[in-house]
């Protein structure tokens, strides 16, 4: 056969789009290592369609090989994959089909773009053991809704990783990783994700920024964040901007914040944070809710504050609150049951009597 005959052959037949080593049941794979006979899955045949299973090992031409990783998952109409326990390593999704996946805790790394440009991909299980959300990951994913990801090891989300993820509700930042962005945006164009959860965690979390660009662009502009839980302080270049938030929750192991997002419905403070000054003065903030049986520090409320918003107090504490500068000042204290604050109450010193040269004395 020619060239040219071949050529074309290529470009008309099954194998087209793909560089594979053989096909077995419409999965295309390539060798990895005649040695130890890996494979990688690259690809599938345009006869496939819905869920696909991946095997452990597959036989071609009386050889077995092990699959260990999956270069590419393009072609066919695939809803799904499922992953076999002998892969380790997961290269490239971009531009497949797939809706939903999950990736099992056998897999250990993610390389960069791997699930760029998957524009019906909703949602996606990752592996505790992946311990970065690589470069581009998620670019363009605009129909991902849903990403759970709970890595057990120190881990990183680097640039770029959710840019375009126009569908994107919400987002939780594991406790195990300490780097948004390595400098860059990671949520550019995320026009839905209005919840934001940062879990409690040991250390800062650092976000990134656009610095290309005369305008301040922090991580999360343009996201309207309604709900935002805070676990952990945050530092940046450029402080994250949350324009939007309704709800906001400080937890009990953050000490202080910077460019601190003022709520507009509710605000909740945790045992830690050493000074409440004046988080928000919106006229629809409807209670603020103190974890501290001690008043922390307060200052700058407006009127219309003090006397329309509930103030929560730990179960014991209202007659403190009610005699501590700032707090005095709202009219309706409400105690809420929590079995985890302790209420140091201010008690009176037991007093004394003494008659002395015919004057009693206290």
């Amino acid at each position: 056969m020619n060239k040219i005959l071949f050529f074309t052959i290529m470009l008309l037949g099954n194998v087209a789009v793909f560089a594979y080593d053989f096909e077995v049941d419409g999965i295309c794979y390539t060798v990895t290592s005649f040695e130890d006979f890996n494979v990688a899955v690259d690809g599938f045949l345009s006869s496939l369609s819905g869920i696909v299973e991946i095997p452990d090992t597959v036989t071609y031409n009386n050889k077995s090989f092990k699959v260990t990783s999956i270069a590419s998952a393009k072609g066919g109409a695939i809803e799904s994959v499922k992953i076999p326990k002998t892969v380790t390593t997961i290269s490239n999704f971009s531009d497949s089909s797939i809706e939903y996946l999950y990736i099992p805790d056998n897999v250990t790394s993610i390389g960069k773009k791997s699930f760029q440009n998957c524009r019906r991909l909703k949602t996606i299980y990752i592996s505790q053991n992946v311990n970065s959300i690589s470069e581009s990951c998620f670019y363009n994913c605009e129909n991902l809704e849903k990403v759970e990801w709970h890595p057990i090891e120190s881990s990183i989300i680097y640039s770029y990783a959710f840019i375009n993820c126009k569908s994107l509700k919400s987002f939780t930042v594991p406790s195990t990783c300490s780097n948004v962005g390595m400098g860059n945006l990671v949520f550019d164009g995320c026009y839905s994700l209005d919840t934001l959860i940062i879990e409690d965690g040991k250390g800062q979390v650092k976000f990134g920024y656009y610095r290309y660009s005369s305008l301040d662009r922090g991580e999360f502009m343009g996201c309207p964040i309604r709900y935002l839980y805070v676990g952990r302080s945050y530092e940046a270049v450029k402080y994250p901007r949350f324009d939007y938030v309704d709800d906001l929750i400080i937890g009990d192991g953050v000490s202080s914040l910077v460019e601190c997002p003022a709520p507009r419905k509710s605000l909740v403070v945790g045992k830690s944070f050493g000074d409440v000054i004046g988080l928000s003065n919106d006229k629809d903030l409807e209670f603020i809710k103190i974890r501290q049986g001690t008043p922390p520090r307060a200052s700058g409320f407006s009127n219309y504050i003090y006397i329309n918003t509930v103030l929560y107090v730990p179960k014991g504490s209202k007659a403190i609150y009610e005699s501590t500068d700032i707090w005095k000042l709202f009219w309706n204290i409400l105690e809420f049951e929590d079995p985890e604050i302790e209420v140091i109450s201010k008690k009176c010193v037991k007093p004394t009597i003494n008659y002395l040269h015919g004057k009693i004395t206290f």
